[in-house]
């Protein structure tokens, strides 16, 4: 199933993969419709898909991946890329079927800011220097986790930009229960904690008693280092290179102790 709706000067492409309720299809469309109205702007093109389970979106991405050399593949309920030249919004109905409006709407507005920010391929081909590519090479999800952090940071500033600091909260209240699944013990943890935090940037985080020991010890110091990054006026791969340089020397400085 395809369906094409103009809002402004975006167009979304639906495409339906599986079993999906018209009820649920509505219900995303809805939201998205509502966002791009309030953020006054978007890409020409944004495509969204609707999986009707993780298995088909997992499927569906990994067969793209090959196809087009993507060496990494994260796997969240909602996410987006730009692997193809232009935004796309993906959306596993079966993991988002039962959770609550608020947070089905702050992922939506997350991943549609995403889109804004991020919807080039630039955004996805990271370009670093010697070092850091090196680090690639040896850790390619260290440096994918790294991307994805200074993204989200950049995406939780604009939301709050445009008056959406609720969707912020929401977000960051959905994604809690993740905490307590790191352990901050390797870098990909690490990486993957500092993504999770992103939100704290912006809105006040209470969140120590939900984090392990390793994680709470942490906490301040990678704290602060995302707030410099978002404080930064850089390029992306800049930026990538300023997250991995201050969980590097939060590890050095752990192991040392």
């Amino acid at each position: 199933m395809h369906q094409l709706i103009r809002v402004g000067p975006t167009v979304l492409y639906l495409t339906i993969i599986g079993e999906v309720p018209q009820g649920f299809v509505s219900r995303v469309l809805g939201e998205l419709v509502e966002v791009y109205r309030l953020f006054g702007e978007g890409p020409e093109l944004v495509e969204v898909y609707i999986y009707g389970s993780e298995e088909l979106m997992h499927i569906y991405l990994l067969s793209e991946a090959l196809e087009l050399g993507v060496g990494v593949v994260g796997q969240y309920s909602v996410s987006h890329d730009a692997w193809r030249g232009w935004p796309r919004i993906h959306i596993d109905y079966g993991a988002c079927k039962n959770i609550e409006e608020r947070f089905l709407k702050a992922l939506l507005h997350h991943e549609a800011a995403h889109s804004i920010l991020h919807g080039t391929l630039q955004s996805y081909a990271i370009a670093l220097s010697r070092g850091f590519a090196e680090l690639f090479e040896k850790s390619p999800w260290v440096v994918y986790l790294a991307s994805v952090a200074v993204k989200d940071v950049e995406v939780m500033a604009y939301l709050s930009n445009k008056g959406l600091r609720i969707s912020v909260e929401d977000y960051l209240e959905h994604i809690k229960t993740g905490f307590k699944e790191l352990h901050c013990k390797t870098l990909e943890e690490v990486f993957e904690f500092a993504k999770l935090v992103a939100p704290c940037t912006i809105v006040e985080c209470s969140v120590e008693s939900d984090l392990g020991e390793r994680c709470r010890e942490i906490f301040p110091t990678i704290l602060k280092v995302l707030e410099a990054v978002k404080n930064m006026r850089a390029d992306l791969n800049t930026k990538i290179e300023t997250l991995i340089r201050g969980v590097v020397e939060v590890m050095s400085k752990e192991k040392s102790l």
